[in-house]
């Protein structure tokens, strides 16, 4: 063999052996940056997904913090109005010569049922699902209506 055939032949199977190096390197080349792509794709999935996660806990605590204000709002307005107001009509021996004052006091209570009636339909747009419980409230409220019809027929 001359010289000439020998660097042919050397030639050929470096450029065999550097076409397949080349070939296979860009080949991993292209499936790292498939998989980098891919890891970037299902990266920003996920922070979406705990994105819309932390906002329906949010609003799901949002929702829960307004319930309970509902319902306490409610069960304070319940206890002065019943209590405060309606239980509490003695002012009517200290101003029984004084109409003025007992009308005052009337509108006091006429004034609070309102309040109450308010808090009511808060606490029933939270509780709506609750079928039962908003029936011993009506029931209870029923009982306090007619109590309250009663003391304002006398004053």
């Amino acid at each position: 063999m001359d010289l000439t055939t020998i660097i042919s032949t050397l030639v050929i199977i470096a450029f065999i052996l550097l076409k397949d190096f080349f070939f296979t390197y860009n080949k991993e080349k292209a499936k790292n940056l498939a998989t980098k792509e891919d890891i970037e794709l299902i990266t920003a999935k996920v922070e979406n997904l705990k994105l819309e996660l932390a906002n329906s806990h949010f609003q799901k605590n949002d929702y829960l913090e307004k319930r309970k204000e509902a319902l306490l709002s409610f069960y304070e307005q319940f206890i002065l109005f019943s209590e405060t107001y309606l239980k509490n009509i003695s002012f009517i021996d200290v101003f029984l010569f004084n109409p003025e004052k007992i009308r005052e006091n009337t509108e006091k209570i006429i004034t609070e049922k309102g309040k109450l009636e308010k808090e009511f339909w808060k606490v029933t747009l939270y509780e709506c699902d609750d079928v039962k419980f908003l029936e011993n409230i009506k029931t209870i409220l029923l009982y306090q209506y007619e109590y309250y019809r009663v003391t304002i027929e006398f004053l």
